[in-house]
């Protein structure tokens, strides 16, 4: 789908039912949230869409923003003719989520924010240092060294790529050897946007004490949804959560940064209860 600045936007709708879009993480990846839409199609319409200048969409003429990704969002809610739609964002794309409610509260029906780092201004302060304790608590020296050296290089071939991959994103899962959904993202056709990955991944439209001015007057129901093995501190989610009036924060066990994908059971009677209210 084309939007205003001429950006092609990669799109797939499943299912039917009242409208839910999904967002993915990154900045800079491409929607890996097919097993999240399969637990949702057969009660809901699920889109699914990559951001622009990731995975199988085009850049168009507007740099990258937050901004212009809500924008993108709500250019494809009145394309498919919806007027309100239920938001759910995994990761960075909870950001993307939220940031969609506060500019665009006219258009979502709920919100669920699953597995978010909290607000920037909490994460640079705490959040990133925990982070990265947990993270490297779950690699050995040799994993860490190794990634360390494949981070550094000019440019990784494909072998080297994938196994970058897996020790960058192994530790959001319980079990990464064995884990079909980790394997898939490793061995994904589509390359990192990395130049996007750094323009966004500060970018916070509205910050500091407007931003829970902003929370504060959001009265669209919200569910944080957060793995309590997630490397991400949960705690980032209670604070927005606790500004937020209309939201209930749920801990899944036995879970990690991909809740759906080790606990599919649970999320799915979650995320349904909530959006059928």
């Amino acid at each position: 789908m084309a939007v205003s600045d001429e950006a092609e936007l990669w799109t797939i709708v499943e299912g039917s039912g009242p409208p839910v879009v999904l967002c993915h993480g990154g900045p800079g990846l491409w929607d890996y949230l097919g097993d999240l839409a399969a637990l949702l199609s057969d009660e809901f319409t699920v889109y699914r869409w990559d951001q622009r200048a990731c995975g199988r969409s085009t850049a168009g003429s507007l740099p990258p923003s937050m901004q212009r990704t809500t924008d993108d969002l709500d250019e494809l809610r009145a394309h498919f003719g919806h007027a309100q739609w239920s938001v759910l964002g995994h990761s960075w794309g909870a950001e993307v989520a939220l940031f969609y409610g506060l500019l665009h509260r006219s258009s979502v029906d709920r919100l669920a924010y699953i597995s978010g780092r909290g607000t920037q201004a909490w994460w640079r302060t705490t959040g990133t240092a925990e982070c990265r304790s947990r993270t490297r608590s779950r690699m050995t020296n040799e994993q860490a060294e190794r990634l360390a050296t494949l981070d550094n290089l000019a440019a990784r071939g494909p072998d080297e790529e994938s196994e970058f991959r897996f020790l960058s994103w192994m530790t959001d899962f319980r079990e990464p050897e064995s884990n079909a959904a980790l394997q898939s993202m490793v061995h994904a056709p589509f390359t990192v946007n990395f130049d996007v990955n750094r323009l966004l991944s500060r970018d916070e439209p509205i910050a500091g004490d407007a931003l829970r001015a902003a929370c504060e007057r959001l009265d669209a129901p919200i569910l944080f949804m957060h793995g309590e093995d997630d490397p991400r501190p949960a705690e980032g989610a209670r604070l927005l959560s606790s500004w937020t009036p209309s939201s209930s924060i749920h801990i899944v066990p036995d879970a990690a940064h991909l809740p759906w994908v080790e606990q599919p059971a649970p999320v799915e009677k979650l995320l349904k209860t909530f959006l059928r209210a």
